[in-house]
């Protein structure tokens, strides 16, 4: 037989701790995309580099 634990609330500075990682996260994941679409020369050629075409 299994038994569920009941999980704790999580505080007010762990659920904004995690707010705050979660949106740096997607921040830089959102600025990184939008670098790739930017026709710069030096992300072109780096790319170019790293075999993406």
């Amino acid at each position: 037989m299994t038994d569920i634990a009941e999980a704790l609330p999580a505080s007010k500075f762990a659920r904004w701790t995690g707010r705050i990682l979660s949106g740096v996260v997607i921040l830089f994941l959102t600025v990184d995309g939008a670098i790739k679409l930017v026709p710069w020369p030096v992300v072109t050629e780096t790319m170019d580099r790293m075999g993406y075409v």
